[in-house]
């Protein structure tokens, strides 16, 4: 029977494999694991403090005592403030003498760490999402964005240039949703140049570059008009 099964240790191997955890254990893996406590992922082991406990913890005269204040989120997200609300957009459609329209609606998660926008093409009943976020590390923007077809994508900017930003990536852009979840569809670059051109009112044009051939679609977007709902 080895020393799992007995549950037994010969002496000084538990001081031995405590030592050699201390070394060994790096820094990040010790904050992921805080991170997974806190979320309630992964249990907490025998001695680990509560998170919930403690964020309703009392005082020996019985007061109830608040958690700590949560993180703020980061300046650099603030710069991007116009695009929350609900947006109607309006853009041409290649080759086709009309104009398409989809809605926007961009609300703040996490504390405003990031921004999510939700969009709506009712045409093609297609719905979206794009989170837009801050990359403390490189100091970029970044966003991910997918919707109900199976497209998907992720992009990064470094920031507003002359009241530009401009992010730029890849994306799998599915032609038709498929019920059995087998799909065509094609991988392009592509170029965000988002604008704001006054209040409620950004302009987004997006450049799609296939295999052998590249095209732009101009969105303006404007608030205050009827869009899809919370």
């Amino acid at each position: 029977m080895n020393i799992r099964e007995s549950g037994r240790e010969p002496a000084g191997h538990a001081a031995h494999r405590r030592s050699w955890r201390k070394r060994r254990t790096p820094l990040a893996l010790v904050g992921a694991a805080a991170v997974l406590a806190v979320t309630g992922t992964a249990p907490a082991s025998a001695g680990q403090s509560d998170v919930r406990h403690h964020a309703m913890a009392e005082d020996s005269a019985g007061t109830v005592k608040s958690g700590p204040a949560p993180l703020p989120a980061p300046p650099q997200m603030r710069e991007i403030d116009f695009l929350l609300g609900k947006y109607t957009c309006t853009y041409d459609v290649p080759g086709q003498d009309r104009k398409k329209t989809f809605y926007a609606h961009t609300t703040r998660k996490l504390g405003g760490h990031y921004y999510e926008t939700e969009t709506l093409i009712p045409q093609d009943n297609l719905r979206g999402r794009q989170t837009f976020g801050w990359n403390p590390v490189d100091g970029k923007y970044f966003t991910q964005f997918h919707d109900d077809w199976g497209s998907s994508g992720t992009t990064e900017s470094p920031g507003a240039e002359d009241g530009v930003f401009t992010f730029t990536g890849a994306y799998l852009l599915v032609r038709k949703p498929a019920a059995d979840g087998h799909a065509v569809g094609d991988r392009a670059t592509v170029k965000d140049e988002i604008k704001q051109l006054g209040p409620g009112h950004y302009q987004d044009v997006q450049t799609l570059t296939f295999d052998n051939f590249t095209f732009s679609l101009s969105y303006d977007c404007t608030s205050g008009k009827a869009g899809h709902g919370e």
